[in-house]
């Protein structure tokens, strides 16, 4: 649902308020969605979370077409 919020930078930031110590998110995003102006690169999302003060852990291709190709991708983050 990433691409539909309003305020991307504002969610992201209240993930990183209650994220523990410990824990994790998972930021699930379609790589393509219909054009609302808010569709980010992965480039764009690691520099939300790392602003919010979240360390990227990762980012996997989450699903893939029949082609092969990147449907979703998965970003995990942590404190």
């Amino acid at each position: 649902s990433f691409g539909y919020w309003l305020d991307q930078r504002a969610g992201i930031a209240e993930l990183a308020r209650v994220v523990t110590d410990h824990g994790k998110i998972v930021l699930v995003e379609p790589t393509r969605l219909p054009s609302r102006g808010r569709n980010r690169g992965v480039s764009d999302i690691v520099a939300m979370l790392t602003s919010a003060g979240l360390r990227v852990d990762s980012t996997e291709v989450a699903l893939r077409s029949a082609l092969m190709r990147a449907r979703a991708r998965a970003f995990i983050a942590s404190l």
